[in-house]
This record gives structure tokens, sequence and C-alpha cells, in this order.
């Protein structure tokens, strides 16, 4: 009964969202597309070494997705959940919908209230796996911070944790294409987290979620796509940060080995 229920209401979103313009569209599907991988991944979550991941997924190696029993090592969830980054989005998303934009001070007391002291990410990190959600640095450091009623753009941040890229999703949801997009990006970035290579692959990831949003996937007459066009832009735009403008050559050298497998990829690039 409360599958049919769920089942209605994605039906009801569908056909709202097929009303949309290709742009709002593509806006949701980032948000809808960020949601489901993030819950197919979680029961993978931080299973770092190879051979652990074969034999976890062993079973069926081709549809490692949504695994049950889960495979994750630090904390077991139902099938479905959000890790500590989809909940991020989610949490987010929720106060942006409340407040109709991005607020800080109330996305800062939601996230507070969603994973910091008294919450039920607020769990004894005793016996591994947990048997709930897992509170990461991010979380716990925020605790302290909001508490005294600052955020981490108030430290000296040297963290480059990743959770601030599913966190940009929900903001390019309703200001890609504004000019404001990346200062709101920024603000919502500052409130967590504020370490500089964090803050130059968060701008970097915020530029080419706005450029697949407002373009799609489709390849111009050159057939260069949306990497190729943003590798082009940090290279010759006036103005653009030196840092963001290094990650040119970063691209450049992932596009060039974009035929390697997952795997390889990884060995080459590294992993968050």
């Amino acid at each position: 009964k409360n599958f049919r229920r769920v089942i209605n209401r994605m039906e009801r979103l569908l056909s709202q969202v097929k009303s949309l313009s290709p742009v709002k569209q593509r806006a949701v599907a980032a948000v809808v597309g960020c949601i489901v991988a993030d819950a197919a991944a979680q029961p993978l979550h931080w299973v770092y070494k190879d051979d652990v991941m074969q034999q976890v997924v062993s079973a069926d190696p081709t549809k490692p997705e949504f695994l049950t029993p889960p495979g994750n090592p630090f904390y077991h969830l139902p099938c479905g959940s959000q890790s500590p980054y989809g909940d991020q989005l989610m949490v987010l998303l929720r106060s942006m919908a409340k407040c109709k934009g991005l607020n800080l001070a109330d996305f800062g007391d939601a996230f507070f209230k969603a994973f910091c002291t008294g919450s039920p990410y607020d769990i004894p990190k005793k016996d591994l796996p947990l048997k709930g959600p897992w509170q990461n640095r991010t979380m716990t450091r925020f605790s302290d911070l909001h508490s005294q009623g600052k955020t981490a753009k108030d430290i000296d941040d040297d963290w480059d944790d990743p959770d601030c890229i599913p966190r940009i999703i929900p903001i390019a949801m309703l200001y890609v294409g504004k000019p404001e997009y990346l200062s709101k990006a920024e603000e919502g970035y500052l409130v967590l987290q504020s370490n500089d290579i964090c803050r130059t692959s968060m701008t970097i990831a915020a530029r080419l979620i706005e450029m697949y949003i407002l373009n799609g996937e489709d390849r111009d007459k050159d057939g260069e796509g949306n990497v190729e066009k943003l590798i082009k832009i940090l290279k010759s735009t006036p103005g653009i940060d030196p840092d963001e403008r290094s990650f040119s050559s970063l691209l450049n050298q992932v596009v060039s080995d974009k035929q390697l497998s997952v795997k390889e990829a990884t060995l080459k690039f590294g992993k968050a």
C-alpha cells in the first residue's frame, strides 16, 4: 500500500516535470539523478579495497547498485537510504523549498537539527558497522561552530572533503543561468567548508553542472561537448581565478584518458 502511494506520487511528479521547459526538466533530473545515484551507491560507501569490493559484489558484479545486504564497513542503513552526502543535499533542498531560495541562516539551523548534537546522526562510533547513519567530520565540526554562532568561513579549513559537490545540485536547480549562480554556490559552500582546494573543485563542478543543465549533452558541429567547452572557458576567459584556470590541464588529461575504465581512471587520478 505504501509502495503504491509512492508510485502514484512519482507519476504525478513526472507528469508535472514533463510540462516544464527542457532546461527546467534537466535541472529537476539533476536533483533526482543525484538522489537516486547516492541511494544506489550507499550500500558500497567507503569500500576502499579492491579485493573486498570484489567479494561483496561477487553474487552479481554487473549489478552493484542497491546492494542487499550492504557491504559498507562503517555503517548500515535500509536499502534506498541516503549516504551522509545525499542527506546533506536533501536538507539543503528542503530549506530552499521552504524559504523559496538559499537562506543561509535557515540552512545552518536545518543542518544542525538534522546532523549534529541530538540528531539521529549523533550516535557513538563504537562497534562497526554502525546500525544507523554516519556523522562525518563536516557534521561534527559544524556542531561546534553553530553553537558559537559561526560557520566554516570563520575558520582556517584544512579538510579537503568532497561534501560540497552534491550540495551544489539544489542551488543549481534554482539559480543556473542567473548572474548570481556562482556566488550563491559559494555562499552555500562557506556555511560548512572553506578549504581552498574544495572551493575550487566546487566552482568547477558548479560551472560544469550549469553547462549540462543549460545545454544538455549535445555536441557542437566541431564535436565538442561541455567538458571541452569548459576547458576553453577556463583557459581564455579574462578574470577567471588562477586556481580554476589550473584545472583546465587536469580536465584535458581526463578527456584524453576517457577510454580508461573506472578502475583504471581511479588508479590514475585518485579518489575522494
